[in-house]
This record gives structure tokens, C-alpha cells and sequence, in this order.
């Protein structure tokens, strides 16, 4: 039997409600993850994580279920356009995230090698670095210290409404934000240093 013959049987028996759930995940996986990803690297220009590719065709999947098969001619075709759209929905999330963070970057105090500010080219693949960097510890942060240095240095929620939203004291959550971009700081600049870099290379 052919993939095409396969596909047509599963959308019909999706279509009478026959079809069972994970029989539908299983057909579309594989070509939704290809367009995910492609959705993703299309916004990015970069290539798609892939957890941030499971993401993706996660709610594709949820999605293509909550609009059903109604009016629907090939099952593959119509969950490869979901999972496309999500995926330049999450590659443009990638880009604000990205922006957010080179603006933490600039408030950590971190900057380039005074060497590289002549060198346009070279300056922007050092801020990518450090950029990329930060986002590597940003993950060392507890839940807590993330959830305040995005909301408020990355969203730009007022230090006031985040205690109000958490039900903490408006000195305790300063106090945890400053902790928080304290080791963000400590472990940008370890990780920059020259023994590190060493260190890594050893490995």
C-alpha cells in the first residue's frame, strides 16, 4: 500500500472519528518536525534547537486536533502548513527573546573587546557570543530568579506589579533580582575568562 493510499485511509477514518490519536501523531510527526523546523530556521535564519522543534509540533498537533478534519483534503499537507506557521510563530519568539537578552547583556555591564569596536563584523559576532553565553546562564538561574529578571528587566514589568502578581514584598523581590543578575554577572564573566576558554578547549 502506498504512503499517499495510507494518508488517504487515515484522514477518512479520522474524519468518521474512527482514527485514533496516536495513529495520527505517528503519521504526521516526522513531516510536521521537517516544517517546524523549517518555520523556525525561515524567522531565525539559524538552526532550529530541537527542543524548541518539539515545542512546535507539540502545539501544531493540539492545534490540527482542535480544528479537526472538517473540509480537510490531505492530512499530511494540512499538518505541515500548521506546523510551518507555528514554526515562524516560534522563530519570531527566538527573535524577541534574543533581543530581550542582549539588552540584559547590556544592563549585566558586559561589553565586547574595546579591540573589535572598529570592526563592525567582528563586534557583532563577539555581542553573539555573549550573547549566547548569558543565555547559557541564564539556565543556572532557580526558577524564581529567571521568572523576575525576565519579567522584570527582559518584559519591563515593574518591580511593583511583579511582587503584587507573587504576593511578595516589593524589597523581597528587589532583593531576589539583584541576587539574580549578581550571579548572571559572576557567570558571564567566569565563562568569558581566559581560564575558562582554556579549559574548554582542553575538553
Amino acid at each position: 500500500m502506498t504512503q499517499v493510499n495510507e494518508d488517504d485511509e487515515l484522514l477518512s477514518a479520522w474524519q468518521d472519528g474512527r482514527a485514533e490519536r496516536l495513529d495520527l501523531f505517528k503519521a504526521v510527526r516526522a513531516p510536521m518536525r521537517q516544517r517546524a523546523r523549517q518555520g523556525i530556521a525561515m524567522i531565525t535564519a539559524d538552526v532550529a534547537y530541537e527542543h524548541d522543534v518539539d515545542d512546535v509540533v507539540y502545539d501544531a498537533f493540539l492545534e490540527l486536533e482542535r480544528i479537526g478534519p472538517a473540509g480537510v483534503k490531505s492530512l499530511i499537507g494540512f499538518a505541515k502548513t500548521i506546523a510551518y506557521r507555528r514554526g515562524q510563530d516560534a522563530g519570531r519568539a527566538i527573535i524577541r527573546e534574543r533581543e530581550r537578552m542582549r539588552d540584559l547583556v547590556i544592563d549585566l555591564g558586559v561589553t565586547a573587546d574595546p579591540q573589535f569596536a572598529e570592526d563592525d563584523v567582528r563586534e557583532a559576532a563577539v555581542q553573539e557570543v555573549l550573547l549566547r553565553v548569558a543565555l547559557e546562564c541564564m539556565k543556572g538561574l532557580t526558577d524564581e530568579q529567571r521568572a523576575v529578571v525576565r519579567e522584570t528587566i527582559m518584559n519591563s514589568t515593574t518591580l511593583s506589579d511583579w511582587a503584587l502578581q507573587t504576593g511578595r514584598s516589593y524589597q523581597s523581590v528587589g532583593r531576589q533580582r539583584d541576587r539574580a543578575l549578581d550571579a548572571l554577572r559572576r557567570c558571564v564573566k567566569r565563562k568569558r575568562s581566559p581560564d575558562h576558554e582554556g579549559a574548554n578547549d582542553e575538553r
